[in-house]
């Protein structure tokens, strides 16, 4: 199942979204921490990790939605809404610690976000893996 995922990540959608987050979020807290200090680090790590974490809620979501092909609409929209609290509910949980609890500077935090929600959206138009049938000649 393992090795059934991995071929996944690379189809672009959902998992190719969270494989470009976890690439980029290294680059945008290091840079943070190369232009300012380690408090805007921390900062953009949590932005990083408030988007990240909203994407792995909806990609666990659609694996547990995919798995269940009986469902009707109105329980799938039901199952959508719920998947829209949650992650909203993240979202607003870390940010309520990055800004209350450890008082961190709000731009670097917007910073790391944004730059989380960008690889989502790119993440969703990478190609995904090509088939050797479809190729001519083969």
């Amino acid at each position: 199942m393992l090795i059934r995922y991995h071929a996944r990540l690379a189809s672009g959608g959902i998992p190719g979204g969270l494989l470009l987050q976890g690439v980029v979020m290294p680059v945008v807290v290091g840079v943070a921490w190369f232009v300012a200090d380690s408090a805007a680090a921390l900062a953009a790590l949590a932005g990083c990790l408030a988007a990240g974490g909203a994407g792995v809620i909806l990609a666990w979501r659609e694996h547990v939605a995919a798995g269940h092909p009986e469902w009707d609409q109105r329980r799938l929209l039901g199952w959508f809404v719920r998947t829209a609290v949650e992650r909203l509910g993240a979202v607003v949980l870390v940010s309520a610690i990055a800004f209350g609890l450890l008082a961190l500077p709000a731009l670097p935090f917007f910073l790391g976000f944004v730059a989380m929600q960008a690889c989502w959206v790119m993440g969703g138009s990478l190609p995904g893996p090509r088939s050797r049938k479809n190729e001519v000649g083969v």
